[in-house]
């Protein structure tokens, strides 16, 4: 499975290790911002991305309806405190 991960560089990379330990899947690109978003996705539609939707970079409403889309399945992330609502809309 190829897995996009778009949140800031340290969560990414964070994230990206766990699941390069686990052996099984492939970490196909990493994006903290808008403009990073649309360029990789636009050379590799993964199979899943995982969408942290606090990111101040990215509007995760319209990347998580662009990424669904496009045909990646999207699990929607927050960091802290996420606003409920907000989750909600993404999903």
């Amino acid at each position: 499975m190829k897995i996009a991960i778009v949140d800031e560089p340290r969560h990414a990379e964070l994230v990206k290790l766990a699941i390069l330990l686990g052996g099984e899947h492939e970490v196909a690109w990493l994006a903290d911002s808008e403009t990073t978003l649309t360029e990789r996705c636009s050379a590799l539609v993964p199979d899943l991305v995982l969408l942290n939707v606090d990111l101040p970079s990215v509007d995760g409403q319209a990347a998580t309806r662009r990424l669904v889309q496009a045909g990646s399945a999207v699990l929607v992330t927050a960091a802290g405190q996420a606003d409920p609502a907000r989750v909600f809309e993404a999903i």
